[in-house]
């Protein structure tokens, strides 16, 4: 089934978020290994500050989360979001004004409405401005609906070629090729291919490969 969620202003560390930034819904009651965050449903904020979640509910009344999680239905809703101009995601948070539903899981018949999210930004970690070996990051947000970043580190200065690859290890596209400083990088997909085309939605691979080193990530596109 599907939640519908309503949020007509969200906040992240006290800044207001703006048309195009990302919020994502999770259910945190999972038990099983890992964080035990489920990504429910996303999106995208629009120009008047709101935004629209369906969450994709793969569970029934009774049952639990999938993938041997415990909970589901009454259990509680919390939220990320996704910064696209500053390049920051939010710390998990449920603050919440609520106008209607308590955000719980299943209340109203499947709706909920909210005044004002107010998420807590995620702390920078201090970085050295050179790693020691090639460092390739988790893209943000993953899963994402319109573009996410793709951010990497060098030690040196070298050749380094990013790309997007299907679940067939066919290039879909290159977002960076040549020659770059050594330290921190990122780089933006919008879920096109090189000719501008919607990429399908489904589980892309990602790609940071220099003369020594080849590192892949998997991500998550939505439509």
């Amino acid at each position: 089934g599907i939640h519908f969620i309503t949020a007509q202003a969200v906040t992240m560390g006290g800044r207001y978020l703006e048309q195009g930034d990302e919020v994502a819904v999770i259910d945190t009651s999972g038990g099983g290994a890992g964080t035990g965050m489920i990504v429910m449903g996303v999106g995208v904020v629009r120009e008047d500050g709101s935004v629209d979640i369906p969450a994709r509910l793969s569970f029934a009344a009774g049952q639990g989360l999938p993938d041997g999680a415990a909970g589901g239905l009454g259990s509680a809703m919390v939220f990320l979001a996704w910064d696209r101009q500053a390049g920051q995601e939010s710390r998990p948070g449920a603050e919440a004004r609520y106008l209607l539903g308590a955000g719980l899981w299943g209340e109203n018949n499947g709706l909920t409405i909210i005044d004002l999210l107010q998420l807590p930004a995620l702390a920078a970690a201090p970085e050295s401005p050179l790693p020691d070996q090639l460092v390739v990051e988790q893209n943000l947000p993953n899963p994402f609906t319109d573009t996410t970043v793709i951010r990497f580190g060098l030690p040196v200065e070298q050749q380094v070629r990013v790309a997007v690859y299907d679940l067939l290890g066919r290039e879909l596209v290159a977002l960076h090729d040549g020659i770059t400083a050594g330290g921190y990088h990122q780089v933006t997909w919008d879920g096109t291919d090189g000719d501008g085309r919607p990429a399908r939605k489904g589980m892309w691979f990602y790609q940071v490969r220099t003369p020594g080193r080849t590192i892949t990530r998997k991500m998550l596109l939505l439509r």
